[in-house]
């Protein structure tokens, strides 16, 4: 007989959470069911070489073959740097690129009077239909349509899976958020790269536990995105966290609660339109 579903975590990256007791979270080391102080970050030599290599991306959206330099200036092999890098950001570097290349994209966009083809060009791609056929099915909405909306798109409602298993948990929220204006959004993905339609998501109330249902089989990222409004403007609050599932149909409580916090450096950006939208005066409605 197959096991029950489960969850656990595979890393120990900035950003994920063990889902076997005790449960722990390596980015500033807070334990996730009692959040306290956060004691002084310490930073390794693979941390710094990661970072390294995410501001070299940012600033050079063609810096695909920089990596097994930065990894070589660090004495680490392109192998293991790539497997430490996967460890601390949640996804690969070639997959941070492509989604560092997507938001630039976004903001041109809504920023610049650059034409769509003048865009995918400054962001690396050679075909405008390349580009434009993996900005809809990435961002949700065509680029045309993310100028002409200014970014102001509708949120996805929830989304059920194709497979078998109840994910179930809570997001505990510090009490000054959760009397603000407030947008919740809590997904299933690949890795934690926040794009394209979600395996699976919910949209919960704060202060509530939240149920994702059709996981498939595999491993997978439960990212949560909390977009609350402050007198300065907007503030993105994150978390994620690692779950392996079983191919049976049961239903798993994980067994802690996800907490979002400041994103760390090394957060991908998140690309999903439909990861919600919170602009001031709380207004939530789309283009």
């Amino acid at each position: 007989m197959t096991s029950p579903a489960h969850s656990e975590a595979r890393s120990a990256h900035p950003g994920t959470l063990r889902l076997a007791a005790p449960a722990r979270r390596a980015r500033a080391g807070r334990i996730a069911e009692s959040p306290g102080p956060r004691p002084p970050t310490v930073r390794t030599p693979i941390e710094d070489a990661v970072r390294q290599a995410v501001q070299a991306m940012t600033q050079d959206l063609c810096c695909d073959e920089g990596i097994a330099s930065i990894a070589a200036a660090n004495f680490y092999s392109k192998f293991h740097f790539t497997r430490e890098f996967s460890r601390i950001t949640g996804t690969t570097p070639r997959r941070y690129l492509a989604a560092l290349r997507m938001q630039r994209a976004k903001d041109l966009l809504l920023k610049s009077d650059l034409g769509v083809v003048d865009v995918s060009t400054t962001v690396g791609y050679m075909s405008v239909g390349t580009f434009s056929s993996r900005f809809s099915a990435l961002v949700g909405v065509s680029p045309r349509e993310w100028r002409r909306c200014r970014g102001r798109t509708s949120a996805s409602p929830d989304v059920h899976g194709p497979g078998r298993t109840v994910l179930r948990g809570h997001v505990h929220l510090v009490e000054d958020v959760s009397r603000r204006p407030a947008d919740l959004f809590v997904a299933v993905y690949e890795d934690s790269v926040v794009q394209g339609r979600p395996v699976a998501c919910a949209r919960p109330e704060l202060g509530t536990s939240f149920e994702l249902t059709g996981v498939p089989a595999g491993s997978w990222m439960v990212s949560v995105l909390l977009r609350s409004l402050t007198e300065a403007g907007t503030e993105i609050l994150r978390d994620r966290c690692q779950v392996t599932v079983s191919d049976d149909p049961t239903t798993s409580h994980l067994p802690l609660r996800l907490q979002p916090t400041t994103p760390c450096e090394f957060d991908p950006p998140v690309i999903f339109s439909g990861a919600g939208f919170l602009p001031a005066g709380g207004d939530r409605g789309g283009c």
